[in-house]
């Protein structure tokens, strides 16, 4: 026959082996949580590196066609020198703000592209935060408690 002391300790091994199946289905939750994060963080990553890189060909190319621009229309200048002057004038006035338009347009390009790069290490940092408290999760499921 069992003693009192004998059947109090079967209960808290039984008792300690259910708390350690809850703790291991925890953990194993918490592993795929963080699995998942990982593979939603790589994808977003990629979507906003993409996005960063279409915006940065985009503005270096706006800015190769303000340099074209602006060469265009001085030797336009040049070559028009020779007419009224009044009317190379206002060709000469319509091709800068032509330039300055197309300088515009390249800055506002360039913003984008900085904003884009903001944003995918704000989105970086936001996931390490949700990584590190998922770790940090794993890590005190993982051990238990006193």
């Amino acid at each position: 026959m069992m003693s009192d002391h004998d059947e109090e300790t079967k209960d808290e091994l039984v008792q300690t082996k259910r708390e350690l199946w809850q703790v291991r289905a925890e953990a194993d939750e918490l592993r795929l949580k963080l699995s998942n994060l990982e593979r939603i963080d790589r994808g977003k990553s990629s979507e906003l590196l993409e996005e960063l890189t279409k915006g940065k060909r985009a503005a270096d190319e706006l800015q190769r066609e303000v340099k074209r621009v602006k060469t265009e229309n001085t030797l336009l200048v040049q070559a028009n020198f020779g007419l009224c002057r009044q009317h190379a004038e206002a060709k000469a006035e319509l091709c800068r703000q032509h330039a300055e338009a197309k300088a515009e347009m390249a800055a506002e390009m360039a913003q984008q592209a900085k904003t884009f790069e903001s944003r995918l290490r704000h989105n970086r940092f936001c996931r390490f935060v949700d990584l590190s408290s998922v770790m940090s999760d794993l890590s005190l499921g993982s051990s238990p408690s006193p």
